[in-house]
């Protein structure tokens, strides 16, 4: 009995002291270099790129350390994935063993302006090409990463990020990251990722979502979307990226303040047109590096009606135009649809009537659009009061002929009779038109009188009352062809002809001083 007693004794023994030497000697050839190399070939091998990993250090029985993990795409001599040390881990689940992944201190870059399509497309499937429910990952945990993503000139930087990618059981990803810098730039707040994507041979990103709190707009780069530099301004709101090898999405939706316009528009315009806007976008699409739709509401504020005139060919105009608009939309370049309230302000009226060729008008002209709807580039509804005001201390006077030329032209009204009585330059009292448009049909009413229908009140040259001159039309005009008319009248003065009159105006005033 004794005896066999210690053949128990000594079998335990035995089979103690080998389940010790068998973890001993398991846990040596982890750390060993064989086992090194046996784990950075079969990763290489999985992942169908060139991978160095340095270290390898069991924790337990359930999971390991790997230090010093690079993985280099074919093309590129830096590594495209770059990680201080990563925790490989596996826990009992609901759905049997699940392994999960804690990656620390590292860099990700996806860029694709050094790859073709295809290299491109196998980066990406590289990473998330893979079954992840078949392989049991269930969480990517992310310690301190910097991830790049760079896209036709497009670069977003996010640094210092936080958060997990977790993969659920039907096989999607679903990654929510916060990052403490963005492009460079140190963040008021933490700017948020949310991504959407179902991994595999079929690779698809329903979308990349980025919460940003305000940032100048130039940390964003999105003068490279647009094609201009803009250096003004901030932004707050959210980029949503849609991207795959063949075609590239970005919507737009958030808050643009303080931003110049003539960084804004230029890829939109032929010429510069300076101001302010600060609007608030409820959606920009950009595909393929196009403007494909824009809906926005906000102000543009002192837009230079210069820039304006130089650019619509009509030399010779100043003042400021200030524009809310309440809603808008743009489709590619066309203006679907735009509704608009707004003035104009500091108009000197000589350039104008100079244009206009018959006669002069001094002072200033004030333009208030008290709405304006305009449908596919074309105006269908309008309500804009014209008035003219005196120079500031001075009365406000119009010539003799333009007065004589509106009677008969416009009215049908011969006053060749009153040529020998009214001087050649008369002050005017109030002078005014409002301008309505209706589904292309154009009318006019006056600014004063008891009907509201007079345009023109002039001071009586002898007794000083004032006189009312004539009423607007009653007919109705097509907008279409008066635009036309006026175009073609426009296109009889040259740029350098009326820039030569309005500095010898200029010249002339200041002589007067």
């Amino acid at each position: 009995m004794l005896r066999h007693r210690q053949i128990i004794l000594g079998l335990s023994i035995l089979v103690v002291v080998g389940s010790i030497s068998s973890a001993i000697g398991y846990a040596a050839y982890i750390r060993s270099e064989s086992y090194r190399q046996s784990v950075e070939q079969q990763v290489g091998d999985y992942l169908g790129l060139r991978t160095t990993i340095h270290g390898v250090t069991p924790m337990s029985s359930s999971s390991r350390k790997f230090s010093g993990i690079d993985i280099f795409l074919p093309s590129l001599v830096e590594p495209t994935f770059r990680c201080t040390d990563a925790i490989w881990r596996l826990n009992a689940g609901d759905h049997g063993n699940q392994v999960a992944l804690d990656l620390n201190s590292g860099t990700l870059v996806l860029d694709s302006n050094d790859l073709g399509p295809e290299e491109y497309k196998a980066m990406l499937e590289s990473g998330l090409g893979h079954d992840f429910q078949a392989l049991g990952l269930a969480a990517v945990q992310l310690n301190g990463f910097d991830i790049a993503w760079k896209r036709n000139n497009i670069a977003f930087v996010i640094q210092g990020t936080e958060g997990d990618v977790r993969f659920a059981p039907e096989g999607t990803g679903h990654a929510v990251l916060t990052a403490k810098r963005f492009n460079g730039s140190e963040l008021s707040a933490p700017l948020k990722v949310d991504a959407l994507f179902t991994p595999g041979a079929g690779l698809e990103f329903h979308h990349v979502s980025l919460d940003i709190p305000p940032v100048p707009i130039g940390v964003l780069g999105l003068g490279r979307i647009l094609r201009s530099e803009i250096n003004s301004g901030w932004f707050n709101g959210a980029i949503t990226l849609r991207d795959d090898a063949e075609s590239q999405q970005i919507t737009i939706r958030g808050a643009l303040g303080e931003v110049r316009l003539e960084e804004l528009a230029a890829s939109l315009l032929d010429q510069p047109v300076r101001g302010r806007v600060d609007i608030m976008l409820d959606e920009a699409v950009i595909s393929q590096r196009e403007l494909e739709t824009l809906t926005f509401r906000g102000s543009l504020s002192d837009v230079r009606l210069d820039d304006v005139a130089q650019l619509a060919n009509v030399p010779g105009l100043t003042g400021l135009v200030n524009l809310r608009v309440q809603q808008a939309r743009v489709v590619g370049r066309t203006l679907e649809h735009a509704s608009v309230v707004g003035d104009a302000a500091s108009i000197p009226l000589e350039a104008i009537t100079k244009l206009i060729g018959r006669g002069v008008v001094t002072g200033e002209l004030r333009v208030k659009i008290n709405g304006l709807l305009v449908e596919n580039n074309e105006v269908k509804w309008a309500d804009i009061s014209v008035d003219a005001v005196g120079a500031p201390g001075k009365p406000g006077t119009i010539s003799r002929e333009l007065v004589l030329g509106i009677a008969k032209d416009v009215l049908g009204v011969d006053l060749g009779r009153l040529a020998s009585i009214l001087p050649e330059t008369i002050e005017y009292v109030d002078l005014g038109v409002k301008v309505l448009v209706d589904r292309g049909k154009l009318r006019f009413a006056g600014s004063h009188g008891d009907d509201g229908m007079c345009v023109l009140t002039i001071r009586d040259p002898i007794l000083g009352r004032p006189i009312s001159v004539f009423d607007a039309p009653k007919y109705t005009y097509e907008l279409d062809d008066l635009i036309d008319k006026l175009r073609e009248r426009l296109k009889q003065y040259e740029l350098e002809d009326v820039q030569h009159w309005l500095e010898s105006k200029r010249q002339a005033d200041n002589d007067d001083g």
